[in-house]
């Protein structure tokens, strides 16, 4: 059976427009569809900062301690008795020398009085022998007494000078007890605290008032012994009160360590005129150098890695241009929102500062020095 060919023509003219369609269609298709090989390959842009290697840091320690009054003192009677009197209490200012208490002087007053009976009685009796003394003297020259009356006279007036001496001497001393029951205040102050009521009886050097000098202020700082190379007795240094920053100048250093704190004391002469209290606390701000390879980066430049170490993205440049490779950093030291690290980056390499969610090693990037 032989083909038609008026049939076949048409035929093969229908399948070669069909397949021509099905080519324009496709190529459409592709062109139109987005290549994800050309978005990979797009350079993403990031900041970056260079990284400086040098061999030390700064780095910023705090040190605790108190402000304390230049003079700072209990105070008390230096004999017994029976308070009578309190002139001052707490808050009030005084005066050096002014009288802040009193004891009962009744009894002391009557021992002085026949102190002093006592001491006249002696004196008469002195002059009576050292009259007689010197009549035997003359009596004996003329041969009228002997020696022996004579001696004895000149003795009982000597041994009557040594006991007027003693009696006198006793006086003195009931007038002195009378005196010490008076609280006189060592020094110009605040009375901080007052220790007892009229009526106590008190003893010898028991505390009666706690009186703080007022305006003259020291700080006591402890500080570790590492620190104590780096001070200069006389030079100034900064501290801080609270919120108040002032300057003071390192007037000594002590020569022990306190055991509880296993630091030495400092002693620093504030400068500048701020306002202080006995037993604030102080701060003092020192720099120390350290000296350690390594440099300064951003915080932000760094994420968590592996073994307690640190991961920072660098700039690499790769095949004509720049892909983000991966480094290992330690930090040695933070301030603020800055690390000082060290690891495997070589010196002036350009660190990734940011944005490190969106990249990963060997994302190719076009640096930007931030």
């Amino acid at each position: 059976m032989t083909e038609n060919p008026k049939i076949a023509k048409p035929v093969l003219w229908s399948i070669t427009i069909a397949l021509a369609a099905t080519g324009i269609i496709t190529s459409f298709l592709y062109s139109s569809k987005p290549s994800s090989i050309s978005s990979v390959s797009t350079p993403l842009p990031v900041a970056t900062t260079p990284f400086k290697k040098q061999s030390y840091y700064r780095r910023s320690a705090e040190f605790l301690g108190y402000i304390a009054a230049e003079n700072d003192s209990l105070i008390g009677f230096e004999v017994a008795g029976t308070v009578v009197d309190l002139l001052a209490g707490p808050g009030d200012r005084v005066t050096q020398g002014q009288v802040l208490a009193v004891l009962d002087t009744k009894r002391r007053e009557s021992l002085a009085q026949g102190r002093q009976a006592e001491a006249r009685r002696i004196a008469a009796e002195l002059e009576l022998a050292q009259l007689q003394a010197a009549r035997l003297r003359d009596l004996q020259a003329d041969g009228l007494a002997s020696q022996q009356d004579f001696d004895e006279a000149r003795f009982r007036a000597e041994a009557l000078e040594a006991t007027l001496a003693s009696a006198q001497t006793s006086t003195e001393r009931s007038k002195l007890d009378i005196d010490r029951s008076r609280l006189r205040a060592p020094f110009d102050g605040v009375i901080a605290n007052q220790l007892v009521e009229t009526g106590a009886v008190v003893t010898p050097s028991m505390p009666v008032l706690h009186l703080v000098s007022e305006g003259m202020m020291e700080a006591h700082i402890g500080l570790p012994q590492s620190v104590l190379p780096s001070l200069t007795i006389g030079q100034i240094y900064q501290l801080e009160a609270g919120n108040t920053p002032f300057e003071a100048r390192l007037r000594a250093v002590r020569q022990d360590i306190d055991p509880t704190t296993l630091t030495v004391g400092a002693v620093f002469d504030p400068i500048d005129s701020v306002d202080l209290l006995d037993g604030q606390t102080v701060m003092l701000k020192l720099e120390e150098r350290v000296d350690d390879d390594g440099g300064w980066l951003p915080l932000d430049a760094l994420s968590e890695g592996s073994r307690g170490l640190w991961s920072v993205l660098v700039v690499s440049a790769e095949m004509g241009g720049h892909v983000a490779r991966r480094e290992s950093v330690e930090v040695l030291y933070s301030r603020g929102n800055r690390v000082f690290v060290r690891g495997t980056l070589p010196d002036s390499a350009l660190v990734i500062s940011g944005g490190l969610q969106r990249l990963s090693p060997g994302t190719i990037v076009d640096p930007l020095r931030s």
